[in-house]
């Protein structure tokens, strides 16, 4: 049967500016997919601001959000970059890389003031932005002979996300699909099986 896993995002790219004692901080919120769509996203938001002190960012990938990252961008160490991961992680979205541009307005707001100011700041930016509808997904595991291996993985990457392969005899598939997309899926690889289980005699199975 597998984990059903509940994922939400938002639906948009979102931009909301905050002043925090003389400095502008503008907070840009924008769905991804991959680490390479929040490079994407960085890099755009900083040829949006040439002229900015910092452009700190934090996105949270997977769904368990288990893949993230963030960067201070030159303020202090756990500054920036930590209070926007955990801003984002609060809330329970995935999916989601967020970049906070400040112009310093030559008031210096410590450490805790700059923690406050950023994570406050995608904190407005997630809430302006619309979320999407949660999408379930299950957990799942499928295992192929050597036979059927090959095509078992290429109907996987057609439909499934964060597939990973142990090769072996037989091969052990583990990945997330879309319930709605699940019943289809078992359908596909079922037939692949009858034929996998007439010419080797093993099967593909489910958890």
């Amino acid at each position: 049967m597998g984990t059903v896993i509940p994922m939400r995002s938002i639906q948009a790219a979102t931009v909301v500016e905050t002043t925090v004692s003389k400095s502008r901080f503008i907070a840009h919120v924008a769905p991804v997919r991959c680490a390479a769509d929040a490079a994407a996203f960085l890099a755009e938001v900083k040829r949006l601001h040439p002229d900015a002190t910092h452009h700190c960012h934090a996105h949270v990938l997977g769904a368990d959000g288990s893949v993230h990252r963030a960067s201070d961008d030159g303020e202090p160490g756990g500054t920036a970059g930590t209070p926007m991961l955990e801003t984002i992680r609060r809330t329970g979205m995935t999916d989601v890389c967020a970049v906070v541009v400040r112009y310093f307005g030559g008031v210096k707001l410590g450490a805790g003031g700059l923690a406050r100011a950023y994570a406050g700041a995608v904190r407005a930016a997630l809430a302006a932005a619309r979320p999407t509808d949660p999408v379930r997904y299950l957990r799942m595991e499928t295992s192929a002979p050597p036979a059927s291996a090959g095509i078992v993985e290429h109907i996987l990457r057609e439909t499934a996300i964060e597939l990973s392969a142990a090769y072996g005899e037989p091969t052990v598939f583990r990945f997330l699909v879309r319930d709605r997309d699940a019943d289809a899926l078992r359908e596909r690889l079922v037939r692949i099986e009858a034929v996998a289980t007439a010419e080797s005699g093993a099967d593909i199975r489910y958890e």
